[in-house]
């Protein structure tokens, strides 16, 4: 097949929607299919909780050599072409937005014979690659990856945009022939915008990249002195700083933490626009000692922050999947994730099994739940044992054989799966 994704943030990857972007063309193209990327023109640099590649193209190049270093093991020149585009910056470090002409994205599609294409956003660079999918007939898969809460808050005063927005999800959804997503969660968010066929679709992680026994001993160590880890239990998250994860109520969990003066430190593991706000609400609630910015980690730096964590947190008011949950559970760690009506990432947790939900409206359910696990060490590691034997259900090349299953049905003329 001949596969066209539609990406502003990828390559480098933006949060979960461009690394699972990312993961899906390597994959495909690893397979033999030919495949090209349309994305943004911004170079972008570290950022975020995983996979972050820089590239050193320029704009609509289209035969880029692009590699994943160390780690993630190298793919080369593998049928992979990425066309860039005149973008602008996001305010707040979330990547940026490509503008395209709908002349320019159908003479690519013309000229690389596509067969099919996949729209990962439903932004100016979706909907330009839209319509000249539409134009040359071809089959469009839309895929669903963020949400009306990602873009607008719901502290944000003028409902007016928020109306807007959702018409705009519900006419841009409607154009798919077939929808993907990655949870039973995002299905149900979807059928609110669209009657087109919805498959779901995990996001996929790979478990040879994730794997504890990528690290020596030595480096874990060498780790755990650089944070000055030793002798504490440690919480993790690992993400962007944005407001719909969430974490000043990681910090008021800590602050509760410490009021019952547990040895726990939070490790936060990212960057984004609310740093320095977190950072000083850290000093007034006086638990600087107990949380440590880490800030973005890398390759085996971001797998020692899994490994020497007890528990991966995540309070997020909005998740589809969640990533940085899969990863977690690859790398063996008991999982506490916060209930939000909003959040998928509360599917990956089997209550009690290999962790738990709990309130985001009164920390100290976090609290017994956290103390709950570290003080029955037995616990703690059926948890970690049962979050990897769970994960195998979303193992990435079993994500990458469903996705190639509905574009083959959609190219033979048919809907279902």
């Amino acid at each position: 097949m001949r596969i066209c994704f539609a990406s502003d943030q990828a390559f480098p990857a933006v949060g979960g929607e461009g690394i699972s972007t990312q993961n899906f063309s390597l994959g495909m193209a690893k397979r033999g299919h030919t495949v090209i990327v349309l994305t943004s023109q911004e170079k972008l640099s570290h950022y975020g909780s995983g996979l972050i590649y820089q590239t050193t193209v320029g704009v609509r190049s289209k035969s880029e050599r692009y590699s994943r270093s160390g780690l993630f093991n190298a793919v080369k020149g593998k049928g992979i072409r990425i066309y860039r585009f005149f973008s602008l910056l996001l305010p707040g470090q979330k990547g940026s937005l490509a503008f395209p002409s709908s002349i320019k994205i159908t003479s690519i599609l013309k000229k690389e014979r596509i067969n099919l294409v996949q729209i990962n956003l439903p932004s100016y660079l979706g909907w330009q690659t839209l319509r000249g999918a539409r134009k040359i007939g071809i089959p469009v898969v839309l895929g669903f990856h963020v949400q009306v809460g990602n873009i607008i808050p719901f502290y944000f005063p003028f409902s007016l945009f928020k109306g807007i927005l959702e018409a705009w999800f519900a006419y841009f959804y409607s154009k798919a022939d077939t929808a993907v997503v990655p949870s039973r969660f995002a299905s149900e968010i979807l059928k609110k915008y669209t009657y087109k066929p919805i498959r779901i679709v995990s996001n996929g992680i790979d478990l040879k990249a994730f794997d504890v026994k990528k690290l020596t001993s030595k480096e874990i160590e060498t780790f755990r002195k650089r944070y000055s880890l030793a002798g504490f239990s440690v919480l993790l998250y690992t993400g962007r700083l944005n407001y719909e994860k969430n974490i000043n109520y990681l910090l008021r969990i800590m602050q509760a933490l410490k009021e019952r003066k547990g040895r726990v430190k939070l490790l936060i593991v990212g960057e984004g626009n609310l740093k320095n706000r977190l950072q000083s609400k850290m000093a007034r609630l006086g638990i600087k000692r107990e949380v440590i910015f880490t800030g973005f980690l890398k390759e085996k730096d971001l797998l020692c922050a899994y490994v020497c964590a007890d528990i991966f947190i995540l309070s997020s008011f909005y998740e589809l999947q969640s990533i940085a949950t899969l990863e977690a559970m690859a790398m063996r760690r008991a999982i506490l994730i916060g209930r939000s009506k909003e959040n998928a990432a509360q599917e990956l947790v089997k209550e009690g099994t290999n962790g738990y939900t709990f309130s985001l409206e009164d920390p100290r359910e976090a609290v017994e739940k956290i103390n709950r696990i570290l003080s029955d060490e037995k616990l703690k590691k059926s948890m970690q044992e049962k979050s990897y034997q769970m994960i195998q259900a979303h193992e990435i090349e079993k994500s990458i054989s469903k996705l190639e299953k509905i574009y083959e049905n959609l190219l033979n003329g048919g809907n279902d799966v």
